[in-house]
């Protein structure tokens, strides 16, 4: 699973909990119903502007998303990064 479903998940829980409609959110946070609604059903990537406006109007913290595991993937990810440009110097050059 991408980190941006595990986020969008992670949304939808928090709305859930908080007894909020997709709709009242989407009109919230200034994105359209369908929209929002086809991100939190993983029928969409979400865009970094609506991340930004979900967690402003649900007053979360970037760091409500990472969990044991998202820390897990994005540590594997930097150190396979770390590894290629060790390998392969010229891989990051335009």
């Amino acid at each position: 699973m991408e980190l941006i479903e595990l986020i969008s998940i992670r949304i939808d829980e928090v709305r859930s909990q908080r007894g909020q409609d997709i709709t009242e959110l989407a009109r919230r946070a200034g994105i359209k119903n369908k929209t929002l609604w086809k991100t939190l059903h993983g029928n969409r990537e979400m865009k970094a502007d609506e991340l930004v406006a979900l967690c402003y109007v649900l007053k979360l913290d970037f760091n409500h998303f990472i969990n044991e595991k998202i820390q897990e993937d994005l540590d594997a990810r930097c150190w396979k990064a770390i590894r290629d440009l060790s390998t392969n110097p010229h891989s990051f050059e335009n």
